[in-house]
């Protein structure tokens, strides 16, 4: 083989070569995922299908009427004012204590904790009534006349937890003829008494024993009883608190008399025994008028032992002094001051 046909076998040699590597243009990337728009790719997917049956139901958002809103809230007040019951009745201190549990000589009756718990009955109440149809207004009504029963009762009952705190200070301070303090803490409690009594009055106003009747847990008898304890301690306490009054006057007016007297100052006695009776057997009238109650029955009895030796004895002596010093009277007015055994306590030997 002469080159040239070398060379030429050679070049075809090559030629068939480079048909069988197409050439590629280097700015051009093909995307393997990219396929011919004529030609359709079919991807097959193998989907589990299975058929349900759905029953589509609505999802009811119920909204509630102003009356059903006003009925439970009706319901949650009846609950709060169970609390306030409970409240007040626990302040006596025992297991199975009642309303009636509490009177006046309850001294860890707490009023804060009751005002407290009424207001959260109130603040209920009124939201009821905004929300309240026609027929519940009266429901409300009741139940407020309850709250207003409970509140305008521990306001009172505070005040005679005071006033027996007081009365019985005076009591004491008479024991010890420390005058001053008899008339302060015997106007105190008095004074403590009739501000029970007001609150007292608050309560008829604003309640009745009919407002029981949609309150259960308070009966009407309970009403009535509560309103009957109240209204005589308070009776009690404020005609104890004046009499303490009244006593340690006539017993000013007892001693000057008895000074003059001894100093045969006669007729400058008179007058002052005469007061002096007329205080003492004010006292006398007023424990005989007034309903003894238990919580203040041993004041009464010292009061009536105390008053009723000293308006005895303060006639004889006036008659005594009027006769310029008679011994007859004189006798019946030391026999009478005996008669007391507080009296002796109190003046010593003083006729």
């Amino acid at each position: 083989m002469n080159r040239r046909t070398f060379l030429a076998a050679l070049a075809t040699a090559s030629a068939g070569c480079a048909s069988n590597q197409p050439a590629q243009d280097p700015t051009t990337t093909t995307d393997r995922t990219t396929t011919d728009s004529s030609t359709p790719t079919t991807t097959s997917t193998t989907e589990s299908t299975t058929e349900t049956t759905t029953t589509t139901t609505a999802e009811t958002t119920t909204t509630k009427s102003p009356a059903d809103i006003a009925a439970r809230q009706i319901e949650t007040a009846t609950t709060q004012l169970k609390a306030v019951l409970k409240t007040y009745a626990g302040f006596a201190g025992s297991m199975n204590a009642t309303l009636l549990s509490v009177d006046a000589t309850t001294t860890e009756f707490d009023l804060n904790q009751v005002e407290s718990k009424a207001a959260t009955v109130e603040s209920t109440l009124s939201d009821a009534k905004a929300n309240a149809a026609k027929d519940q207004h009266q429901t409300i009504t009741k139940l407020e006349a309850v709250r207003q029963f409970f509140l305008q009762a521990a306001y009172a009952q505070a005040e005679l937890v005071e006033a027996y705190t007081q009365a019985s200070t005076a009591q004491s301070e008479l024991h010890e003829a420390r005058w001053n303090k008899v008339n302060s803490k015997g106007s105190r409690a008095k004074l403590k008494a009739q501000r029970a009594q007001d609150y007292i009055a608050q309560l008829e106003s604003k309640s009745s024993p009919e407002s029981t009747t949609v309150f259960e847990a308070l009966t009407k008898e309970t009403y009535k009883k509560k309103h009957t304890q109240l209204e005589q301690q308070a009776d009690a306490l404020a005609t104890v608190g004046k009499q303490f009054q009244r006593v340690e006057s006539g017993t000013r007016k007892y001693d000057l008399g008895v000074e003059r007297y001894t100093q045969e100052l006669y007729a400058g006695s008179k007058r002052p025994f005469k007061i002096a009776n007329q205080r003492f057997s004010a006292v006398q009238e007023a424990i005989k008028n007034q309903e003894q109650t238990a919580p203040v029955s041993g004041m009464f009895d010292d009061l009536d032992c105390y008053s009723n030796a000293l308006s005895t004895a303060t006639k004889q002596l006036r008659k005594a002094a009027k006769a310029s010093g008679s011994r007859k009277h004189e006798k019946k007015a030391r026999k009478a001051l005996k008669s007391c055994g507080l009296v002796k306590e109190i003046l010593g030997e003083l006729y």
